[in-house]
């Protein structure tokens, strides 16, 4: 559209001549107040360097066309000519806070619809680890560390038996030896006895009674060889015995351990389901301020862009109104074309709204979807509305740019823009030719 933009001062060139000639026709009323009114619009926008405050530029502009009105209803002249011109600029004009307040509440609709698409990400993603976590399946791990406890324990059990079996023998031997010792204290006893009695008979006698000493002594001998059999048998099962001692704490330790795992295995499943809890919290969090933010979205389209929408238009309107005859085509054909390119931006804003809302409802709780295809319906007849008016936009201003008299290189660049602009009209689907009023946003 620079094109079109470019244009606009070889028109306005014009205008400050009949203003010029207007001015020094001090008995004319209206020349005075066009003259007055070019050095005002001149002054707001000097160098055509937009203005810094929208409002206070409106509040002027709103002066300018109050000022020259009278005079560019007063018929055909060239004063009423000058002063349609400056009327439809500075109707043009009165759009600037309007067209900053859509530009304002896109951007935030925007950046709000950004922050919106981060929440849906982190409730997907919540969602995700929620049903990871309710999926954990505890009950084979768990399983199978039961399996491997009875097996122990079968395995303790039996080495238990065995050991108890091994302690019993030796205990049975070390009473065999206490018995065998208490023997052969009794017979030790005896053969000292016998010895001691030999002391006092006379040979023959003596000599029996130390025979019987000796039988009683080798008798005794050779029970005490047998405790010393059982005593050394003894020693060779002792060692057997703490062997499986050994084995049965490592059985109780190996239990021990799997008891540990068991329970390890409990806390890993509570929290599991503790931590799909607070994510299901999150994931059901974050769609609440989803739900909020999207309504916030849908009132700045629905109600701000759309006020500020409806305002530029028919602030552009009037100018495309106000431009009349051959002085004013270029104006109106500018006006038109701001009019087209206003629809066309709203269009697209409010489509891609609307697919991002289709995106949302495609992936959205059973809660949110029936709600988010609403809007998302909802939203694609106001862009498609907004495109129609675009198109009829468009095709209007291509025609007012074909209108305008021109010679040479300005009149190629003229259709350039028509065709420009046609071709504009084309991509939005549209090539029919209107002449309806354009529609306001909503």
């Amino acid at each position: 559209m620079h094109v079109v933009r470019g244009a606009v001062p070889v028109a306005m060139a014009g205008v400050a001549g009949l203003v010029l000639l207007g001015g020094c026709d001090n008995a004319d009323p209206n020349a005075t107040a066009i003259a007055d009114a070019s050095v005002e619009m001149r002054a707001i926008s000097p160098g055509s360097i937009p203005p810094a405050d929208e409002n206070d530029a409106a509040a002027k502009y709103g002066r300018v066309a109050s000022a020259v009105r009278t005079a560019a209803s007063s018929g055909d002249g060239a004063h009423a000519a000058a002063a349609r011109q400056l009327l439809a600029r500075a109707e043009a004009g009165r759009s600037l806070p309007a067209m900053a307040d859509l530009a304002r509440v896109e951007r935030e609709a925007s950046e709000m619809l950004a922050r919106v698409l981060s929440l849906e990400t982190a409730r997907l993603s919540a969602e995700q680890v929620a049903a990871t976590l309710e999926g954990y399946d505890a009950a084979a791990e768990r399983a199978e560390i039961d399996e491997r406890i009875a097996e122990r324990q079968r395995e303790l059990g039996g080495l238990e038996d065995e050991r108890d079996a091994a302690r019993n023998q030796v205990a049975t031997l070390r009473g065999q030896i206490e018995d065998l010792e208490g023997q052969i204290d009794t017979l030790r006893r005896r053969e000292t006895g016998l010895r001691d009695r030999s002391l006092g008979e006379d040979p023959i006698r003596a000599a029996e009674t130390i025979g019987e000493a000796r039988r009683v002594g080798r008798q005794a001998d050779g029970l005490e060889a047998r405790a010393s059999e059982l005593d050394a048998e003894i020693l060779v099962r002792l060692p057997a015995v703490g062997e499986l001692e050994t084995k049965i704490e490592a059985a109780n330790r190996q239990l021990t351990m799997l008891g540990a795992a068991r329970s390890a295995v409990d806390e890993r499943e509570q929290q599991a389901l503790r931590e799909a809890e607070t994510a299901s919290e999150d994931a059901r969090r974050y769609a609440a301020q989803m739900r909020e933010m999207i309504e916030q979205v849908q009132a700045l389209h629905l109600q701000q862009a759309r006020d500020a929408t409806n305002a530029a238009q028919e602030a552009l309107s009037a100018a495309a109104g106000s431009a009349r005859g051959d002085e004013g085509a270029l104006t109106a054909a500018v006006a038109q074309s701001d009019l087209a390119s206003l629809a066309a931006r709203r269009a697209g804003t409010l489509h891609r709204f609307a697919e991002t809302l289709d995106r949302l409802a495609s992936a959205a709780s059973t809660q949110d979807q029936s709600r988010l295809s609403a809007l998302t319906r909802q939203f694609r007849e106001r862009a498609a509305e907004q495109r129609e008016a675009a198109v009829q936009a468009y095709d209007r201003a291509a025609s007012a740019f074909r209108r305008v008299r021109a010679t040479g290189d300005t009149r190629e660049a003229l259709q350039e823009t028509a065709d420009a602009l046609e071709a504009r009209r084309d991509e939005l689907g549209g090539s029919a030719r209107s002449d309806a009023t354009t529609p306001g946003d909503g």
